[in-house]
């Protein structure tokens, strides 16, 4: 009896290779789909980060020499080089706090406000080829500072000047955050000369939200997009921008150049590019594309969640799986009764033949059925019924 149940039975087998031949098939079908549609998905949001952030660095640069040439073109205009020499002619020969000085500080300082309004700094300052500043729009208790000997000497504004003055260049500074300030500061400077000769150093503190505003256009980025901008400072990579998931992380967030060497914004500031899926500063996985800003000496990193980016994906094999299982109980349905339909005729031959195999030789085993096992059960009584003649006139004989 053990060895009856252990045997394998038609339907089973049936019901089993119906499923192995309807599920198989689909279930790579749902692999593949889910697998090259992922891969594809992923090189398609690759391609597109990188065209965004060459974008992106192409816009900051171009803010930059616009901002740079509009710099220049100050330094050489007739009016600031006199501006510039009287204010330090009057201040050498009277000093800052002298009403002479006064006098010509008013008279100048309606048309650098002009000068700012059009231009968006915010600030103007004029420096003495000495380093000491003779003119501030903005800042008038910096006045008589002195950037290579006084307080300031080791500030951004401080090594911008030195820069400017000694390579007689427009140069730019790096971000630097002050305490009392609510947005770091970028110091732009460039030589006036006449002759050929330095006679002073042109300053401005550039609109930092007109850089945010580059870093903070998200077209394209969806939901979860972001651009991260760092910039190395001692051993650290500090965001020098806000994000879009932490609009506060402005010289708070920052990386440890010692302890993650590999990561993307590291990689970024030391001049390498890359693209990648790794996890952001939230926890979160991401693909991004990182790169490097000359200008600033920035690392810039533009990024999507993968969460976001798979999610059709991810719909797609939810849906696949749903139709999986549906087939699978379709076919599990259908193969039961495909295999009663066979095994259960044969059960019946099987149980009539037991019958006769007993002696009951008018038991009949034919069905209605028109198929092959129909024929098969009808040429079973005929056989059965040849046998029972055979049997009678054999017992006749006999006796």
């Amino acid at each position: 009896m053990l060895e009856n149940f252990l045997k394998p039975k038609i339907a089973t087998k049936l019901t089993g290779w119906f499923l192995l031949m309807t599920l198989v098939p689909l279930a790579v079908v749902v692999y593949l789909a889910n697998d090259r549609g992922k891969e594809q998905l992923k090189h398609e949001i690759m391609d597109k980060l990188v065209v965004m952030t060459a974008e992106r660095v192409s816009d900051i640069e171009n803010y930059i020499r616009e901002t740079q040439q509009t710099l220049e073109l100050f330094a050489m205009q007739p009016s600031a080089i006199q501006a510039f020499e009287t204010l330090e002619r009057v201040l050498q020969k009277n000093g800052l706090d002298s009403p002479e000085y006064a006098v010509a500080e008013r008279k100048i300082r309606p048309g650098f406000s002009r000068y700012q309004a059009i231009t968006g700094f915010q600030d103007i300052t004029l420096v003495s080829p000495e380093g000491e500043v003779i003119f501030s729009l903005n800042r008038k208790q910096e006045l008589g500072v002195n950037y290579k000997t006084g307080p300031l000497r080791n500030s951004a504004a401080a090594k911008v000047f030195d820069l400017a003055s000694t390579l007689l260049a427009t140069e730019v500074s790096e971000f630097e955050f002050s305490r009392g300030m609510n947005d770091p500061e970028v110091f732009m400077a460039t030589p006036f000369l006449k002759s050929g000769k330095l006679i002073g150093i042109a300053m401005v503190r550039l609109n930092t939200r007109e850089i945010y505003a580059l870093a903070r256009d998200y077209q394209g980025l969806g939901e979860t997009g972001e651009t991260v901008i760092g910039s190395k400072i001692g051993n650290q990579v500090v965001f020098v921008a806000p994000t879009r998931h932490d609009p506060s992380a402005v010289f708070k967030r920052n990386v440890n150049i010692e302890t993650d060497p590999e990561e993307p914004l590291v990689q970024a500031v030391r001049g390498k590019k890359g693209q990648g899926i790794s996890i952001d500063y939230r926890g979160k996985e991401v693909l991004e594309v990182w790169r490097y800003v000359p200008f600033f000496g920035w690392g810039m990193i533009v990024k999507v969640d993968a969460e976001e980016v798979f999610a059709p994906i991810n719909r797609l094999r939810q849906n696949l799986f749903s139709i999986l299982m549906i087939t699978m109980g379709l076919t599990i349905f259908m193969s039961i009764l495909i295999s009663r339909s066979i095994s259960n005729p044969i059960q019946h031959l099987q149980k009539g033949t037991e019958i006769i195999g007993n002696g009951n030789w008018d038991h009949r085993v034919a069905m209605d059925s028109r198929d092959e096992i129909g024929d098969l059960s009808r040429a079973f009584d005929k056989m059965t019924i040849n046998l029972a003649k055979t049997t009678a006139s054999r017992d006749q004989l006999n006796a």
